[in-house]
């Protein structure tokens, strides 16, 4: 059950051999059924050359598919042979022997249906099957080269189920590192949670004694129940998923039990908080002077922003976690009659109560520390995409200024208004434009018109939607994350951020107009200088042409038209991104 490749035609039945598309070096290889191994193969600066590459071509692919299922039929011919042999055997014999007989004939029949090492093993003993990238730790790395007769010669060819092997033995120290790891995490934990489990056993002996409160003060989807003794442990219960708290209580013991002030690696949404962008961060890897020293100019500030939601499933030992920040500013929207905004459309957050509407201020929630400052608003449909980097120290989500379930709702509801409104007077205006026309003109003319006014006027300044055109990730948010802003995040807001310093939010678009303006000619000119290569031609690091169009009237033609049905979706995948966050686990911290 092999195919040789060419020039090897030996084979025990005669079949033919597969033609690669150029000369194959090696005149004794075979192609083995079913036996394959998941990689990683590391990438190589100086890139693959895969045009020296020996390939096969599709009609080769097509044929050596077609042997294998030949192969495959046969052996399911002789397997049904072999049952149906083995069962007239059990007929005519005793209990005993049927037992035993069963038994030889199944174990016989499970090996011929179970290759050595082949796929099927590859698929159980990576423990991937139906998710190739379940452990990717395990996969074997490697490096590659498509230069055969430079890396290998024709003796030198090893046994394939070598690598098998090799695998095995790095995969068995991997597993022998991790059981060390979780011993020493588990250690710590139990160091750190020293009398707690004496603690919880004593909670459970006298659960009708022991006077316990339900508090909802954490995380919405959270029952936490704090025991009126001084034991330093809270234990967590979920509302809908009691099934999966057991689960990870009896795989985890000491995950139920940890501090409520130790950091997570995470920061949670629906949260104030300070942030700055690092411009250098974002270029270095580049390697490029001229975007470097262009990012090293930049003086970028701290931002006070609310933490709207976040984009991805936050697992530790990222190097950063996308999030949608919405900026917070000191004063009334500025006022902007092309687009349709006007001052009022903000919201106070308390202790600020000033609103030209008499609007009431969003309360932040009472559980956690009072909002530090006197003047702030919410700005209708500001938001921006941002990478938060990793803290080595973690996030204090449980000390940060949070707004509640009931606020976040109120929230949304008012932006809803403030966008209807906006619709009905745009409605009102263009009906008002059309009548007035010319009666001469014609009815294409007088709806293209009104089209045209209706699109100016529900465009926004540097709202979601010009976020997500802008960054070219509507319905994608992984679209381009080298353009989202790199920032550090603290929820400490008096620690990084006075009253009087915190900055206009349009500032930092600004900031991020121009590092992405950075970023983009660097990218030019790295593919310039590739270009150049390809072609063995010279050319300069500096000299690359800005191909970006910012043409004023351009732009904004290309701003209106977006029209109200991308604001309306938009606005549908925040609230959902809400409600995912209000039912959402918490974050439990069960990793180093």
């Amino acid at each position: 059950m092999c195919i040789p490749i060419l020039p090897n035609k030996s084979h025990p039945t005669g079949r033919l051999p597969l033609v690669p598309d150029r000369a194959f070096p090696f005149d004794n290889c075979y192609h083995w059924m079913a036996l394959s191994i998941y990689v990683r193969v590391r990438a190589r600066p100086e890139g693959f050359e895969e045009d020296h590459a020996i390939r096969l071509s599709v009609d080769e692919r097509l044929r050596m598919d077609g042997l294998w299922e030949e192969d495959d039929d046969g052996r399911d011919v002789e397997a049904a042979n072999d049952e149906m042999s083995s069962f007239d055997q059990r007929i005519g014999s005793s209990s005993h022997s049927t037992h035993s007989g069963a038994t030889a004939s199944d174990t016989e029949l499970m090996v011929q249906h179970s290759p050595a090492d082949g796929i099927g093993d590859v698929l159980a003993q990576m423990n991937i099957f139906g998710d190739p990238t379940h452990d990717t730790e395990l996969f074997p790395l490697v490096d590659l080269w498509f230069e055969i007769t430079d890396h290998l010669k024709q003796e030198d060819i090893p046994d394939p189920m070598e690598i098998f092997k090799e695998r095995d033995e790095i995969v068995k120290i991997i597993e022998e590192a991790r059981a060390r790891a979780n011993f020493a995490l588990n250690k710590s934990l139990l160091e750190l949670n020293a009398g707690c489990n004496k603690a919880s056993e004593d909670c459970t002996r006298t659960h009708e004694a022991v006077d316990v409160t339900p508090q909802r003060n954490l995380v919405p989807s959270l029952l936490v129940l704090v025991p009126t003794s001084d034991a330093p442990f809270v234990l967590f219960t979920f509302e809908k998923v009691n099934m999966m708290l057991t689960a990870i209580s009896f795989h985890l013991p000491h995950a139920r039990f940890f501090p409520l002030n130790m950091p997570r690696f995470c920061p949670m949404p629906h949260r104030y908080a300070a942030i700055r962008m690092d411009p250098t961060a974002m270029v270095e890897h580049f390697q490029d002077p001229i975007a470097l020293a262009a990012a090293q100019a930049m003086k970028p500030k701290t931002y006070l922003v609310y933490v709207e939601g976040d984009l991805e499933l936050p697992f530790p030992g990222k190097p950063w976690y996308r999030f949608c920040v919405c900026p917070i500013g000191t004063s009334l929207r500025p006022a902007d009659a092309a687009n349709d905004l006007r001052p009022e459309m903000c919201i106070p957050i308390l202790p600020n109560q000033s609103h030209p509407t008499g609007r009431l201020p969003l309360v932040p929630d009472e559980s956690g520390p009072a909002f530090p400052y006197d003047n702030c608003y919410h700005w209708v449909e500001l938001a921006m995409y941002v990478r938060v980097r990793a803290s080595p120290q973690g996030f204090a989500n449980d000390r940060a200024v949070r707004l509640g379930v009931d606020e976040q709702i109120r929230m949304m509801r008012l932006w809803e208004e403030d966008d209807e409104r906006r619709d009905v007077e745009s409605e009102t205006e263009t009906e008002e434009s059309s009548c007035s026309h010319d009666s001469e003109s014609s009815d294409g003319d007088s709806i293209r018109s009104a089209a045209t006014a209706s699109r100016s006027r529900t465009t926004r300044t540097d709202h979601i939607g010009d976020v997500l055109a802008q960054m070219n990730i509507f319905g994608d948010p992984t679209h381009d994350t080298e353009l989202f802003p790199l920032v550090d995040l603290w929820f400490e807001l008096t620690d990084h951020l006075k009253q009087e310093d915190i900055p206009d939010p349009m500032e930092l678009y600004r900031e991020r107009d121009e590092v992405v303006k950075i970023i983009e000619e660097a990218r030019s000119r790295a593919n310039a200088a590739m270009n150049a290569s390809l072609r063995s031609e010279p050319v300069e690091l500096g000299a690359a042409d800005d191909t970006r169009d910012d043409t004023p009237g351009k732009n904004l033609k290309a701003r209106r038209l977006r029209s109200k049905h991308l604001r309306l979706k938009e606005r549908g995948r925040r609230m959902l991104g809400g409600m995912k966050g209000w039912f959402r686990m918490p974050y439990i911290v069960i990793w180093p």
